[in-house]
C-alpha cells in the first residue's frame, strides 16, 4: 500500500493510470476532497493505493474488468514515504559512485 498525499488538478477518476513508456502506475485514490489553494481548486486524495504494471493500450479496461483483484494487489504493497534525508543519503551514495569515492 502506498500511502501518500496526492493533489490532482481535476477530480481523479476511481482508477488513475500514469503511463511512462512501457510501464504504468495504476492508482486508486481514496477519500478525495476539494481544496482551495493559491493556485485555485485542487483535489486532495488522503491515500492512494498504487501498483506498477506493464503499460498496454487496454490496461484501463483490464483493470476495470477486474478492479477488486487489482486493488487487492495494490493494497498488499507496503511502501514508506521517502524523506528528504533518504534523498540526501541516496545522492551522497551516487555522488561517491560517480566520482569514484571522492
Amino acid at each position: 500500500m502506498i500511502t501518500y498525499d496526492v493533489f490532482y488538478d481535476k477530480h481523479p477518476e476511481e482508477i488513475e493510470i500514469r503511463a511512462n513508456g512501457g510501464s504504468a502506475v495504476i492508482e486508486f485514490p481514496v477519500n478525495v476532497t476539494e481544496v482551495e489553494t493559491e493556485d485555485g481548486t485542487q483535489y486532495h486524495a488522503e491515500k492512494v493505493y498504487a501498483v506498477k504494471a506493464r503499460y498496454t493500450e487496454n490496461l484501463l479496461e483490464r483493470v476495470r474488468a477486474n478492479k477488486e483483484a487489482w486493488l487487492a494487489k495494490a493494497m498488499e504493497i507496503e511502501v514508506s514515504k521517502t524523506t528528504v534525508e533518504d534523498l540526501v543519503e541516496a545522492i551522497d551514495i551516487l555522488t561517491g559512485i560517480v566520482l569514484g569515492g571522492e
